[in-house]
Parts: C-alpha cells; sequence; structure tokens
C-alpha cells in the first residue's frame, strides 16, 4: 500500500523548474526551427543559393566552417559547396574563393588538389555528416584546413592578398563568372549544415569543440565574431535558385538540444538587456564627466572675465544709485521752485493788472486833453493861421470871398480881455463848459 509524501522544497523547485523550460521550449519553437534545418542542394548544377554579403569584416582573417554530406564521387571536376567571385580578377579566374567535397580548393588564383587533403576524399560519396573548417590570415598568409576537429593541411597563399570585397556568395555551387557561369560538371549535389562565417582565425581547440557534435550549438558561443549565419541564410528563400530544399537536420529530435539552445536564446537576450543597461549607466557618468570639463574649461576661460565684468557691473549700479539720488534731489528742488513761481506769478499778475488799468486811465486822459487843447488852439489860432476858413462843428468850412474893405472900413477889433477872463474862456471850452 502506497503511502501519501509530500514533496521536498527542493523537488518542488526541480518541479516548478521543469514546467517553466517546458513553457519556454513550447512558445519558442518558431524561434529555433531554423536553427535545426539543413538543405538538400539535388543532383543539378542549378540548385544554388546566390546573395551579395558584406564580406568587409572578413577581408583580413576568416574562418569558414560547415557540416556537409557528400553523395558525388570526384571524377576531375570541383563539386563546390561554395564560391565566392568577384567582378575582376588578375588571372582571368573570377572566384576569390572555391571549395569541394574531395577537398580542392581554390583561394587568390591558386588551386589546390585534392591529394593535398586525402583523409577528405575518402568521405567523397558516403553519404555521411562530416565537419569541415578552413581559416585564413593575411598576416600569416595561411591557409589551414580541418577535417571533424583535426588540422589536416596548410598552404600558404600569395603575399599582400587580401579578400575582395562586393562580390557574390554561392552556396551549393561554381561560379565561372561573375555571379553565374554554373555548369553541371561543377554541380554540388549534396546537402549542408551549420555554414557559418568567423571573422577571425579559430585555434585548433575552438575548431575541436565545435566538432564534437552536429547538434551542439558551440557556433553560437562566438556570437561577436559570427559574421554570416547559417540561419540567416536559410531563410535566403528568394535568393534560393533551382530545387533548393530544407530537411531536418534531426537535431530537434533531441529535447536536451531544444532546452540548451533556449538556456542559450535566453543567455543571449539577457547579455544583451545586460549591455543596454550598462550603456544606459554609463550615459549619466559620460554626461557627468562632460559637464565636470565644462565646469574646468569655464572656470579656466570665463571666469576673470565674468569677475571683470560683474566689477563693471557693480560700478555701474553705484552710479545709477548716485543718478536716482540726484534725480530725486532734482525732482524736489523743481517742485519747490514750481511752487514759489507760482506764487509770484500770481502776484505780479495783480501787478500787470494794477499798472494796465492805470495805464489805460492815464493814456485816457492825456489824449482827452491833447483832443481838448487842440481844439481850443485852433480857434484861438484861425484868425492868424486860415483867414479864409472858419469851423463849423469842428470842421473848417471855406468862407466867400468877398471885396476887402479900405482898412479904415474894416471891423474894429474886440477891446482885450483881462488874463483872468481868457483863462476861464480856455478852461470852458476844453471841458465843454
Amino acid at each position: 500500500m502506497l503511502e501519501n509524501k509530500r514533496l521536498t522544497r527542493n523537488e518542488m523547485k526541480l518541479l516548478c523548474t521543469g514546467l517553466l523550460l517546458l513553457l519556454m521550449l513550447k512558445s519558442t519553437v518558431g524561434d529555433v526551427d531554423s536553427r535545426y534545418t539543413a538543405l538538400n542542394f539535388g543532383n543539378n548544377h542549378n540548385n544554388y543559393i546566390l546573395f551579395r554579403p558584406d564580406m568587409g569584416p572578413l577581408r583580413n582573417e576568416f574562418t569558414l566552417c560547415s557540416w556537409i554530406k557528400s553523395f558525388l564521387v570526384y571524377a576531375g571536376n570541383m563539386q563546390a559547396w561554395i564560391s565566392y567571385a568577384m567582378n575582376e580578377s588578375s588571372s582571368g579566374y573570377y572566384n576569390e574563393f572555391a571549395i569541394g567535397d574531395a577537398g580542392n580548393s581554390f583561394i587568390f588564383d591558386t588551386q589546390h588538389e585534392p591529394s593535398l587533403l586525402p583523409n577528405l576524399t575518402e568521405l567523397q560519396g558516403n553519404k555521411t555528416w562530416f565537419h569541415y573548417c578552413t581559416s585564413w590570415s593575411f598576416s600569416t598568409r595561411t591557409q589551414k584546413f580541418y577535417l571533424n576537429g583535426n588540422k589536416i593541411g596548410e598552404t600558404t597563399t600569395p603575399e599582400g592578398r587580401k579578400l575582395g570585397v562586393g562580390g557574390f556568395l554561392a552556396i551549393g555551387g561554381d561560379q565561372d563568372s561573375y555571379g553565374g557561369g554554373f555548369s553541371w560538371v561543377n554541380r554540388f549535389g549534396g546537402e549542408l549544415y551549420k555554414l557559418n562565417f568567423f571573422s577571425k582565425e579559430l585555434n585548433a581547440s575552438e575548431v575541436m569543440e565545435m566538432s564534437r557534435s552536429m547538434c551542439g550549438g558551440k557556433e553560437e558561443t562566438y556570437e561577436e565574431v559570427r559574421h554570416i549565419k547559417w540561419e540567416e541564410i536559410v531563410e535566403l528563400r528568394e535568393n534560393r535558385s533551382g530545387n533548393v530544399t530544407d530537411i531536418d537536420s534531426g537535431c530537434d529530435k533531441d529535447p536536451y538540444n531544444k532546452i540548451w539552445d533556449l538556456i542559450r536564446l535566453n543567455k543571449k537576450k539577457f547579455s544583451e538587456t545586460v549591455k543596454e543597461l550598462e550603456e544606459a549607466n554609463n550615459q549619466p557618468n559620460e554626461t557627468t564627466d562632460e559637464l565636470d570639463l565644462f565646469k574646468k574649461q569655464f572656470k579656466a576661460v570665463q571666469q576673470p572675465d565674468l569677475i571683470e565684468k560683474v566689477k563693471q557691473l557693480n560700478t555701474t549700479n553705484r552710479k545709477l544709485e548716485k543718478s536716482k539720488e540726484n534725480a530725486n534731489r532734482l525732482t524736489i528742488e523743481l517742485e519747490e521752485t514750481k511752487e514759489r513761481l507760482l506764487k509770484e506769478s500770481g502776484n505780479k499778475t495783480l501787478l500787470y493788472v494794477a499798472f494796465t488799468l492805470a495805464g489805460t486811465f492815464l493814456l485816457t486822459t492825456l489824449l482827452t486833453c491833447i483832443f481838448a487843447g487842440r481844439h481850443v488852439l485852433l480857434k484861438k489860432c484861425s484868425c492868424f493861421t486860415d483867414t479864409e476858413n472858419e469851423y463849423v462843428n469842428n470842421e473848417m468850412v471855406p468862407i466867400p470871398a468877398t471885396p476887402r474893405e479900405p482898412p479904415n472900413k474894416r471891423h474894429p477889433l474886440p477891446p482885450a480881455k483881462t488874463a483872468e477872463e481868457d483863462e476861464s474862456v480856455y478852461y470852458s471850452d476844453a471841458f465843454g463848459l
């Protein structure tokens, strides 16, 4: 009879971890399918993938690795599974490099026959997977060859020659012209898996680790230098020619491999997130450093000028305050002067009016006296000045001429008046009495 048993804390942790991994596996299957896809190129020279990648990072050194399954036997021609062609070449060949499944290769106008790599020719046409790598470095002028992790040969490349850029890369075929010239005798007719270009020359131990398992993920540990990736090649469906088909590599049958693949995938995402956080954390530090540098530059260059400007500003402020005080004092004095002038102008106005009235009165009186005196004088002097005219209503009227009488017939003169009578007559005439 079975007894009820409680799970320990560690067992609960293991169970939760397993469930979590299963959920991750189910939710991310679509993300890893291309990692387990191999490609079959069929027995036809028109079956290939042609594209133009950026070869700049591979110009000075590179490593090319792939899992290969060969179906054809070498018959004197190169069954090339990869070729890279430029538009021009010094020897008339277009390929910068090309590699066949029998070990024959071509790099920088130099061809290497399978006899250099006897171990590789034994695997041709046996329809089994094998791991192949080749590395090259401009600095050492050496191309090395690896079979299943073991170095099987090397050769020297021309001096001063670097890998060209801007050419066509063909997977599964040999180019006899720039981006074309595929022929029947050079058909590949095999299968490829995990073909990757690395932008560095991997050493022997790194190549050995990569070759230990076809379903392992050692290639992804070199993610920073994995320049051309297999999963990206698989997705170049529009660049496929002929009958290039996806096949199952068999690696997706092992859940262990998938779980580790998911762990690597999430580790990669975690590393990217950590990198982004580090960059975001460094930004404030960089900004702080820039601010400190600006402060130093400001103190070294601008501070003396600023101090001088501040001194000038303080001097100007003091002058302005003094000017304000003088203005206020002048304003007060102006107000006082204004009030005083108003008072004085009021008194002057009264005097002006009084003098004006007095002057008017005097002038009137004077004029009256003048006119009255003139009338009297005219009357008194008419006999001496104008005997032929007389005055009627103060106007002079001519007297008609009469014959003069002899002196003895003239009217006698009136008797002379005394001084008192003469003065009374003057005043009575002057004032109209």
